[in-house]
């Protein structure tokens, strides 16, 4: 093809070059885009409440349902708490995963349905972590 345009005195070949590299540049922001999306669902927010794990329970429980209009569901062999969120325009539904320890608390969502969400599942590790610092302290 380049041969072509060698022969005809180039004409043409700026635009393939330029349209070549356009497409190059938009094929990497996409890529880095969904490597960002993805290495992001893979880790916890840590909360630091003071509470015994029990109390820590109530809270995200409380929480949960209250985001959520479900209690999350509780593993009883282990600290772990989960919810599913609601299916949007953004997203086909949530997990959310709420841990709790001894004075800290863990949350974490990941999409369900599909590899990466548009920015849904940190809205939901934001409105719960807001819900459980507001169930943590007074409100005056």
């Amino acid at each position: 093809m380049i041969r072509s345009y060698l022969m005809h005195g180039m004409n043409g070949l700026n635009e393939l070059l330029l349209t070549s590299l356009i497409i190059c540049l938009i094929s990497i922001l996409m890529i880095t885009f969904i490597l960002i999306r993805l290495t992001q669902n893979q880790g916890f927010i840590n909360i630091s409440t003071g509470l015994t794990e029990s109390e820590n329970k109530v809270i995200a429980q409380r929480v949960l349902k209250k985001l959520f209009k479900k209690p999350g569901t509780s593993k009883p062999s282990n600290q772990l708490i989960y919810s599913y969120s609601h299916i949007s325009g953004f997203s086909w539904g949530e997990i959310n995963t709420v841990v709790c320890f001894d004075r800290n608390i863990l949350i974490n969502s990941r999409p369900t349905g599909q590899p990466i969400t548009m920015f849904e599942n940190r809205l939901n590790v934001k409105r719960i972590r807001r819900g459980i610092i507001n169930e943590i302290t007074p409100s005056s």
